[in-house]
């Protein structure tokens, strides 16, 4: 048995991201759970349009932390930290990668697609 505890959806974000890598964007779509509502999960999809999933994500509030392998411009896929704050429209954080570069994202709430 034990408990199982349901998803809630965070919503789908358009972020981008700046660092030495360059620019980029990627589309987080982010949901939640758990006794203390503090795992987070998810995954991301970049300009080629493959999702990533999230390897480690927890949700503390309205602070986020979550892992990804993340494809950067020159097309190298490296793990990447990113912690974040989230609002009702808004995320902004910063990221640091397995190469020790740093940056910035900010990310903009999409519209939820309709339920079919």
């Amino acid at each position: 048995g034990g408990i199982v505890w349901g998803w809630l959806d965070l919503g789908t974000w358009k972020a981008q991201l700046s660092s030495a890598h360059g620019k980029t964007w990627q589309v987080f779509s982010l949901k939640y759970s758990g006794p203390n509502e503090d795992w987070l999960n998810g995954n991301a999809a970049g300009p080629r349009g493959k999702k990533e999933e999230i390897d480690f994500g927890h949700k503390e509030g309205d602070f986020l932390a979550f892992t990804i392998n993340l494809r950067q411009p020159d097309g190298q896929h490296i793990k990447t930290f990113f912690v974040g704050k989230i609002s009702k429209y808004k995320i902004v954080g910063t990221f640091i990668d397995n190469a020790g570069i740093t940056g910035e994202w900010t990310a903009v709430r999409l519209a939820d697609k309709p339920k079919s």
